[in-house]
């Protein structure tokens, strides 16, 4: 749920007006269970349709809107392809998690991110294992994260390069919602662990593509409405994109279909960090870059900004 409230009316709201004088709102954000998020990829945007279809705003083409979150103050642009939100800086977590989940075999070391919420992010060696995660149970995070943790399941594709695009095939399980069909801030935390395996040879875009739900139990907070394009397909989609109009992304329930997709959106990482790279037993990071294709360039470093 998304409750619109303007920031000096929230109590968190002073941290965010002091951050950004012109953020005028606040997404109010809570998961299926009731407890509250930092930030939500997808919440964001349809949270800023939703403002202008009531009329509590005004957002010109290749403009920008200062919006009110948890995790401070988040940019959301309208442009050709729909809205666009600026995630921020990112950060790499100091714990190693390990993590265990119902059908996958073996313990598996994760990557601990922070876009604004937190995620761990863990290397999967095949679509076959992939699709045998049961993700209806909630997977088992160790040393278990203060406040929780989004949890991303991906398989670098091979090659993981092609056409100058990297491609990743994901599934997530979210922080207080289940398993999910797309998650805005999960397809960015699992493109930059990537690149962290992958090191400066994974080019600057990319594409996430997620498979259909097993069932519709396993989705507690379905992100499809009958309004909107479904990305729940029989076999792993295709390429997502986050193309969508004002009015479509309102007529959601909650939150646009993601459709976040990198490739739309440039992402710049900062170099990876020195130290033991934490990677998949069968999917190391040596692996990822067998993967790449030849002549990538490496990306200049910079902050995440999808």
């Amino acid at each position: 749920m998304i409750r619109a409230v303007r920031s000096e009316k929230h109590p968190e709201g002073a941290a965010v007006l002091a951050e950004d004088s012109s953020a005028e709102w606040f997404m109010d954000y809570h998961n299926a269970d009731g407890s509250v998020a930092e930030m939500c990829g997808n919440g964001i945007r349809v949270f800023a349709a939703y403002l202008i279809e009531q009329g509590l705003t005004t957002l010109a083409a290749g403009d920008t809107l200062a919006v009110g979150t948890r995790a401070g103050v988040r940019d959301v642009q309208l442009n050709s392809r729909g809205f666009q939100v600026d995630l921020g800086r990112w950060r790499l977590d100091d714990e190693h998690p390990e993590v265990r989940a119902r059908d996958l075999h073996a313990v598996r070391p994760g990557l601990g991110l922070n876009v604004g919420n937190p995620h761990v992010v863990v290397a999967i060696a095949s679509a076959d294992e992939l699709a045998a995660i049961d993700l209806t149970v909630i997977p088992i995070v160790e040393p278990t994260p203060v406040d929780g943790a989004n949890v991303e399941f991906v398989v670098p594709s091979d090659p993981l390069v092609a056409d100058g695009v990297g491609r990743i095939t994901m599934r997530v399980h979210e922080r207080g919602s289940g398993e999910t069909l797309s998650c805005g801030t999960g397809a960015a935390a699992a493109a930059l662990a990537t690149r962290y395996w992958a090191g400066q040879g994974l080019p600057t875009s990319g594409a996430s593509m997620f498979p259909a739900a097993p069932s519709a139990s396993a989705c507690s907070r379905p992100k499809t409405a009958s309004t909107c394009r479904s990305v729940a397909r029989p076999n792993w989609s295709s390429r997502a994109s986050s193309r969508s109009d004002p009015s479509a992304g309102a007529r959601c329930a909650l939150v646009l279909v993601l459709v976040l997709v990198l490739g739309a959106r440039r992402v710049r990482c900062r170099p990876r960090a020195p130290g033991t790279p934490l990677t998949s037993p069968r999917c190391s990071r040596r692996a990822i870059r067998e993967r790449t294709a030849p002549g990538a360039q490496p990306p200049s470093p910079a902050m995440l900004d999808p």
